[in-house]
């Protein structure tokens, strides 16, 4: 950015008055993207500016405004002349970012700001408390959420832990039914009623394939069939069928 720019941008923003001769020098270098681009600015120290320096030049960048066009929406080095203005303490009071923010006509000055948030404040003093608020609504947001996530966690290794218990229990009483004879198998089968016959599965099983069992167990045993049973189970009805017609 050229000094003689600069120069004119802070008498501007030093008289808060546009005059004929600057908005002409203005309007003649291009649509606005020169003087308003932060990328054009880089050779330009703003560390550098004196806190008089500072404040005008940001002044001037706003009141300038109605000579161009082009305002450069976030890339505007009016943010970043405002953040320099916050860094060093220059306006506790936001009168500075209260007057740009109803000066300008960029919504990314002074707070390089959320467009929703814009949209609900006047004023740069409500624009703080709604940011404030939407922070915290986001922050509450984001606690649910995880809080949602966590507690579905938790359900799922429950379930899982329920799961694994189960089939704990399962593999000790199957334990248990290993244990036992041929006859007390079978007394086991017939007289759990807790449990559906398709439970002692692989007990009956070996029941079928152990030509020591009475063909009368068998039979108490296909008693517990339903009549109409899952292809599974109805295959190994059909085997438990066909084994008592061979006993």
């Amino acid at each position: 950015m050229e000094k003689k720019y600069i120069d004119i941008l802070f008498k501007i923003g030093e008289s808060l008055t546009l005059d004929k001769e600057s908005k002409n020098i203005l309007t003649n270098i291009d649509d606005g993207y020169y003087i308003n681009c932060s990328v054009n600015w880089k050779e330009n120290n703003i560390k550098s500016f004196t806190n008089v320096e500072l404040i005008n030049i940001f002044k001037g960048l706003i009141i300038a405004e109605q000579c161009f066009t082009q305002l450069c929406g976030s890339a505007t080095i009016g943010k970043f002349l405002y953040k320099e203005i916050q860094n060093r303490n220059l306006d506790e009071n936001l009168e500075i970012a209260n007057w740009a923010y109803i000066n300008t006509s960029n919504g990314y000055i002074p707070f390089d700001s959320n467009g929703n948030i814009r949209a609900i404040s006047k004023n740069a003093y409500e624009f703080i408390q709604n940011d404030i608020a939407f922070s915290y609504q986001m922050k509450v947001e984001k606690i649910e959420k995880e809080k949602r996530l966590l507690q579905k966690k938790i359900e799922g290794l429950k379930r899982t832990l329920s799961q694994k218990e189960k089939e704990i229990r399962t593999l000790k009483r199957r334990l248990e039914l290993a244990k036992l004879s041929s006859t007390e198998l079978v007394n086991e089968i017939i007289n759990d009623n807790s449990k559906p016959v398709y439970f002692y599965y692989h007990e009956i099983e070996t029941l079928i394939n152990d030509r020591s069992v009475d063909r009368s167990l068998l039979e108490s045993i296909l008693k517990k069939f339903k009549e109409k049973e899952k292809k599974k189970f109805k295959d190994l009805k059909k085997r438990l069928i066909e084994e008592i017609a061979n006993r």
